[in-house]
């Protein structure tokens, strides 16, 4: 039987991890699974997603941030958010492929 303590401590877990970077809604699950039971891990979840501290948008945009600084291209960045979990509207929101920008990019 899961108290609400045991809650508590998949809600700060759960804090923690996001205090260090931001994580998409499949990941954060994946990541508090490995310690803790699914049920409740997809409670704690469905609670910050109410918060707004975690957020499958936010955290693309994060990524698509970092990696297209370190040089990578849309496609890379389009799988990688694919591979995360990230829903193809939000990753077709962020990166638009036929954008001239990529192109400069590259040839930088």
């Amino acid at each position: 039987m899961l108290t609400e303590q045991d809650r508590g401590r998949v809600y700060n877990a759960g804090i923690r991890l996001l205090a260090r970077r931001e994580y998409g809604v499949t990941e954060i699950i994946q990541k508090l699974s490995q310690k803790h039971p699914r049920q409740l891990v997809e409670q704690v979840v469905a609670q910050l997603l109410e918060q707004n501290l975690v957020s499958d948008s936010r955290f693309a945009e994060s990524l698509c941030n970092s990696r297209t600084g370190r040089g990578y291209g849309p496609i890379y960045i389009s799988q990688e958010l694919s591979m995360k979990g990230i829903a193809k509207d939000i990753i077709q929101e962020l990166i638009d492929k036929n954008d001239p920008v990529w192109l400069e990019r590259a040839i930088k």
